[in-house]
């Protein structure tokens, strides 16, 4: 399984649209991505984002609740519009490969 894209929106600093990791030439999935820029750009914000929404999915797989309100990663998300990872090749059985999706939108993880 890899992380074929990130969509970003209101991220911190980084920009709104679509982070492909995907070779330019192949459009294989790379097997190792540097991200590289100027301090503030938001390098840590993305991988801050993608972590967050790992355990944004344990806690929601192991209680099926939303995010308690006091919650560290209820707070970081809040602070952003959205983010969303697409893997690709995940493999349900050995003849399924399929694209499956994370996202975070304050309809699902935030009770009104």
């Amino acid at each position: 399984m890899r992380i074929s894209s990130i969509y970003t929106q209101s991220v911190g600093p980084l920009a709104d649209g679509v982070i492909k990791l995907e070779d330019d030439w192949s459009n294989e999935i790379e097997a190792q991505v540097l991200f590289t820029g100027n301090n503030g750009c938001g390098k840590s914000t993305l991988l801050r984002g993608i972590a967050i929404l790992w355990e944004a999915l344990g806690i929601w797989l192991s209680t099926e609740q939303p995010l308690a309100p006091a919650s560290n990663t209820r707070k970081w998300l809040e602070r952003w519009g959205g983010i969303a990872i697409i893997f690709e090749d995940f493999n349900l059985s050995s003849d399924d490969k399929i694209k499956i999706g994370l996202f975070m939108v304050q309809m699902i993880f935030f009770p009104k």
